[in-house]
């Protein structure tokens, strides 16, 4: 039998709930300041590549699924390699149960015009995967020396489902993967460096963001940046 609480216990939950409430304001505001902060490509500019050289080459890159209308803002469970812009899809191993895929507008402060929710009930599978064509990073671009800036930003229903991120590319028929510390339900930065990039080479250039599902959850993808620093190969002296 649940005891009542007397009139002092009261008056401290009282104090710490409107204390907790205060500190969870406070943190409300802080993130919408870092998402405001936050926005635009020259973020990564001046937080991932400070130092990049003057003669370094700058492209920037975030999935369309996130900033103009998809094929649909609803899709009721999709086959896995359904396309969610010309440069994202979804993929998923399950045979049984039920996922909705939802485009939904965003917060006017937050980077992306679009976050991108899925949620999945009564599933079997173990993979729900969306990725990223981000090829377009490779044209115009010099060879040289090169670092890739990512930006993340998703969040899992329970908040301790494992997900992984990677960065892979072709060069012929070899693709390189690259893991990368990034996680759900916090914003995350990381870098990866190419020293021996050449355009020419490279053939594929994709982000993957993998979620280990159980029976029932959400999966949001909310920021998706990354940015390709190039600093081209001097000349080489004439003969």
């Amino acid at each position: 039998m649940t005891m009542p609480l007397d009139g002092a216990r009261l008056r401290k939950v009282h104090a710490l709930t409107a204390e907790l409430r205060d500190l969870q304001a406070q943190i409300n505001h802080k993130i919408d300041t870092l998402c405001e902060l936050t926005s635009g490509p020259g973020f990564l500019t001046t937080v991932a590549s400070p130092t990049a050289p003057r003669s370094a080459m700058l492209g920037h890159y975030s999935p369309a699924f996130l900033h103009v209308p998809g094929p649909a803002s609803v899709m009721q469970d999709p086959p896995s390699g359904s396309a969610l812009s010309p440069d994202g899809r979804y993929y998923a191993n399950h045979k049984h149960g039920l996922l909705q895929i939802v485009q939904q507008p965003m917060p006017h402060h937050a980077h992306s015009r679009y976050g991108l929710l899925i949620d999945f009930a009564d599933f079997d599978g173990n993979f729900i995967s969306v990725v990223c064509d981000a090829s377009s990073l490779l044209a115009e671009m010099p060879a040289g020396a090169a670092t890739l800036s990512i930006t993340t930003d998703t969040a899992v229903t329970p908040a301790y489902l494992p997900t992984h991120t990677k960065v892979a590319w072709r060069v012929g028929n070899q693709w390189t993967e690259r893991g990368l510390d990034l996680h759900a339900n916090q914003i995350g930065v990381q870098t990866v460096d190419i020293p021996d990039f050449d355009p020419l080479r490279f053939n594929a250039l994709d982000l993957h963001l993998l979620l280990t599902p159980q029976p029932r959850g959400s999966f949001e993808v909310r920021r998706v940046q990354m940015q390709l620093t190039v600093v081209p190969r001097p000349a080489e002296p004439a003969s």
